[in-house]
């Protein structure tokens, strides 16, 4: 009984290895964030839909269906950034300037951090981010306003006919002020010295 423990973990560790995840998910392996290739389209747009289902039990399954080829076209041209662990997308960010158009997280590794760094890189690239989240993803929203968004409207989706609040985060001025001098110190190192 004493390495009743260590049974369990060779079990879950040969469960993971049998659906292709190389380990548990989010524990093992290495991880990166990485822009999006056209090559990652399939696998992506399989997480959105899955992700979308999931979330908004409240929208029918089917808007979700309609809506993937117009996502996927759009998908190509907006700044998208892949979370992968030994190299298998787990999740991604997608932003179209300084809007999130979405975070999508494999439900096998939801909980585990992936989403709120897919945030912060975001948050490191831009000096404020909006976003729109449905009133009853109660998740997503306690998830954004945890990280520093606040609701600054509310309206009803015409498309669903849901509730949804548009929220936004603001990096605040001593966070603006060490960005900037992040900013001067790395030019002045790139300046060539004469």
């Amino acid at each position: 009984m004493k390495n009743s423990w260590m049974i369990k973990l060779k079990k879950t560790l040969i469960y993971y290895r049998k659906k292709k995840l190389g380990g548990l998910p989010g524990f093992f392996g290495v991880k990166m964030i990485r822009k999006f290739k056209k090559t990652d389209s399939d696998e992506i747009m399989q997480i959105w839909l899955d992700c979308n289902i999931n979330a908004h039990d409240f929208v029918a399954k089917e808007y979700w269906q309609k809506n993937y080829p117009f996502v996927r076209d759009a998908i190509q041209y907006a700044e998208v950034y892949i979370y992968e662990i030994d190299q298998k997308i787990v999740a991604f960010i997608g932003l179209q300037n300084d809007y999130i158009a979405g975070i999508f997280v494999k439900k096998d590794f939801q909980g585990q951090g992936i989403g709120q760094q897919l945030l912060n890189y975001a948050k490191d690239r831009h000096t404020e981010l909006t976003l729109s989240v449905y009133e009853k993803n109660k998740n997503a929203v306690n998830f954004y306003v945890k990280h520093g968004f606040s609701i600054e409207k509310s309206s009803v989706d015409t498309d669903t006919g849901e509730v949804d609040y548009l929220m936004k985060w603001k990096r605040k001025n001593a966070d603006r002020q060490i960005f900037s001098q992040y900013e001067c110190w790395l030019t002045k190192r790139s300046t060539p010295i004469n």
